[in-house]
């Protein structure tokens, strides 16, 4: 009882309260001065500008060369020379392996990216064939990479003499989340559910 009586008391009053009308009005002027002491701090001249994507894509180009070359010490000297007795040596070398293909994945992946829309605004006929191409090749070193990628992790979380090895979980996860970002959702979730 007491709680229908609260309710239609409540009630009586919203409505009330409705058919008032909110009507003041402020003459008070808020006027706000900087102090020395809310100033930003004024800006240094020999203070680092942080890099626009744009650059920073420019310099994970200029690896490529360093990339490449890590690539051939790595796949043709220090794997297969290294005995399957150094479990972490080489457990070390394949991870590293590994994250370098899905930097080169991924620099190109973006690569393209930036062409492509540098291609929507185009308007020269040679300048678009250039640009087209240039994509094409960015897509498929794109995918070679992460064929790349995906293959050298693989051998990695597999090879029963790994299981104990430290960052195989890094590098399961690594592999789910290249899948990932490439379209491979299927493998992706297989990788992820390992």
């Amino acid at each position: 009882m007491r709680t229908i009586l609260a309710t239609a008391v409540f009630g009586l009053l919203a409505s009330r309260a409705d058919a008032q009308k909110f009507t003041h009005t402020s003459d008070v002027k808020v006027t706000s001065k900087l102090t020395e002491r809310s100033k930003p701090p004024p800006r240094q001249a020999d203070a680092p500008i942080a890099p626009t994507s744009s650059q920073l894509l420019q310099i994970k180009g200029l690896l490529g060369t360093i990339h490449s070359e890590q690539i051939a010490i790595l796949k043709d000297d220090l794997i297969p020379n290294t005995s399957d007795s150094a479990v972490d040596e080489k457990a070390d070398y394949l991870f590293r392996l590994g994250e370098i293909y899905a930097k080169l994945h991924q620099l190109h992946r973006l690569k393209g990216t930036e062409e492509e829309i540098a291609l929507g605004s185009e308007k020269a006929p040679n300048k678009r064939a250039s640009l087209q191409k240039s994509i094409a090749d960015h897509k498929a070193r794109a995918k070679q990479a992460l064929l790349d990628t995906v293959g050298t992790y693989q051998k990695f979380v597999d090879n029963p003499i790994f299981v104990a090895a430290p960052k195989v979980d890094t590098a399961l996860f690594y592999m789910a989340f290249t899948l990932q970002s490439a379209g491979y959702l299927k493998e992706a979730r297989a990788a992820f559910d390992k």
